[in-house]
């Protein structure tokens, strides 16, 4: 056994034969995994979408919607192998609805004058940098990415919606 602290969860981990930063407990490469040195490989479950209502709905059309089906699928931290939330399951029905909703705002949004547009991604990367701390929890959570890293990823966005937003109107070439 092999006992290691999972810095993700804060908890101590005892792993018995599993994959630890794509190599197995003897340290020698694990045939068929990767050979980062930053995965950390829990035990892989078979968990299916359950018959449940997501903290986490869809927006289509301008609506906060739950998947058609009543599923929603389990989100597991890479970290610690367990569930943190459920996000809805969509089916293909709701992805032709989400593209089609989407469409048609796009004839909106394309017909609204550049200045509100600007203003609109500027104000959105406000709001994310606003919630900066726990969308990179989350992404940590989700993703098993360092904290530093995702607050990185993070300030990288915000950055790009004000400087899109400040690039002004592009022009067609003639």
């Amino acid at each position: 056994r092999v006992a290691m602290r999972a810095a993700a969860s804060g908890r101590l981990l005892k792993i018995s034969g599993q994959v630890l930063g794509g190599r197995c407990v003897t340290s020698q490469p694990c045939v068929g995994h990767s050979s980062s040195a930053t995965d950390v490989r829990t035990p892989s479950a078979t968990l299916q979408p359950e018959a449940r209502i997501s903290e986490h709905p869809m927006l289509i059309g301008g609506k906060l919607v739950q998947a058609s089906s009543g599923l929603a699928a389990p989100v597991i931290n890479p970290a610690s192998g367990e569930v943190f939330t459920y996000v809805p399951q969509a089916s293909k029905e709701d992805l032709d609805l989400a593209v089609d909703a989407a469409t048609e705002a796009f004839k909106a949004w394309a017909a609204t004058p550049f200045a509100a547009r600007a203003e609109c991604l500027r104000r959105f990367g406000k709001l994310v940098e606003g919630k900066k701390e726990e969308i990179a929890r989350l992404l940590t959570m989700e993703q098993g990415k360092p904290l530093a890293k995702a607050r990185q990823e993070i300030g990288g966005f915000v950055w790009s919606c004000k400087h899109y937003a400040d690039i002004g109107e592009l022009k067609p070439e003639s």
